[in-house]
């Protein structure tokens, strides 16, 4: 194992060892920069009390919402260069061009689905997308990501591993297709 998946490993033992701060704080920062989404803390801290799902799931929320302001303020000041740093030009173009389409409301896809959040908070710093705006989708989109989870581990238990390894991948990602093309539609019959 190489020593930044060791390192990778303390750090998440040592947030799972503070619960619900550990996992904010993990949120928050995985918005912007850090490398592991918040689910690899929220699905074992959720399963040890499932009573306990609904408050993470909203912690977590919160957090990723908060972090996305860093992770804007990183793309504002640092610029194209720090998106190089994640992705290639070619992808950066794709990004670039759901914002442009999409606006803000470009970042719903990466707060829902598993693409990672922090390349879309960057990008909407980048692109000078609206920060209410990108404010506003992440609060939903993160929040119908956790909260998807915490409900599967509230109603389900020890076998929301299995839904959740096998659904919530193509559920989010036909989720966040279908709000991309609803938003498409309004947006062509608001500028007629």
């Amino acid at each position: 194992m190489s020593s930044l998946h060791m390192w990778l490993d303390q750090v998440i033992n040592v947030l799972l060892d503070y619960g619900i701060w550990g996992l904010s704080v993990m949120a928050f920062f995985e918005s912007a920069f850090f490398p592991i989404p918040p689910d690899v803390l929220l699905i074992p801290l959720a399963l040890m009390d499932t009573d306990t799902a609904w408050l993470l799931a909203l912690a977590t929320t919160i957090a990723s919402t908060l972090g996305a302001l860093l992770g804007i303020w990183i793309g504002r000041w640092l610029g194209r260069p720090i998106l190089s740093k994640f992705i290639s030009e070619y992808q950066i173009q794709r990004v670039e061009s759901l914002f442009s389409r999409y606006g803000g409301w470009a970042i719903f896809v990466a707060a829902f689905t598993p693409i990672p959040f922090k390349v879309f908070t960057v990008a909407a710093g980048v692109f000078k997308a609206n920060v209410p705006t990108v404010l506003f989708a992440s609060l939903i989109g993160r929040g119908a990501r956790f909260f998807l989870i915490a409900g599967a581990i509230y109603f389900v238990g020890d076998r929301a591993m299995d839904l959740i390894s096998q659904f919530l991948g193509p559920v989010t990602f036909a989720v966040a297709a279908l709000v991309l093309i609803a938003g498409y539609i309004f947006k062509k019959k608001k500028h007629r």
